[in-house]
């Protein structure tokens, strides 16, 4: 079936083969928009704002969700300096993937020269911190790639930005910009 806007109406430019989801906190109250993507968060990390970071009001985000043949790309759209995030991931039996950040777009609105990209596995705790305005990942599950989860499991947690994962990168956001993106 085509991708349906929450409206009920199909989403123009949407690939019918990449189902769709779209979050956002943007018609929530400000005051409600962190609180709100909190909870969005909840089933994959603990996101809370910095301790001293004045909790402002206004948290105007959104995530873009893609089901590519079992792989999920997703776009997450913050405000930046002055919103820092910090979070911490538990491991879930049903999240068992791979999971490659991407920062896109720092905290004061320029993109990176060199991505700050990291990947790991969800099976495992991580913690973070970030102000980033755009970041894209991409979550490849354990049962589609049981054949390399041995080399996956063992690879760099911060990949360079140059060489093999430079170039997978470029895809990834290739794809996140692409016509299944539109619309």
């Amino acid at each position: 079936g085509s991708v349906m806007e929450p409206d009920g109406k199909p989403h123009p430019g949407r690939a019918e083969s990449f189902p769709h989801l779209r979050f956002s906190t943007g018609g929530e109250r400000t005051d409600l928009q962190f609180e709100a993507w909190r909870a969005a968060m909840s089933g994959s990390i603990d996101v809370r704002r910095p301790q001293g970071d004045g909790n402002r009001p206004g948290f105007a985000a959104t995530l873009d969700a893609l089901d590519i043949a079992g792989v999920g790309l997703v776009a997450m759209a913050m405000p930046g300096d002055g919103h820092a995030r910090e979070w911490d991931h538990e491991p879930r039996a049903e999240m068992d993937h791979w999971s490659l950040m991407i920062p896109v777009i720092d905290g004061s609105g320029a993109a990176y020269g060199q991505r700050p990209v990291s990947f790991g596995s969800l099976a495992r705790p991580f913690r973070g911190a970030g102000s980033d305005m755009k970041v894209v990942s991409l979550f490849l599950p354990r049962d589609l790639f049981a054949e390399a989860a041995a080399t996956l499991d063992a690879a760099d947690p911060q990949p360079a930005d140059r060489g093999a994962p430079a170039l997978l990168v470029d895809f990834v956001l290739s794809l996140e910009q692409g016509p299944a993106a539109r619309g």
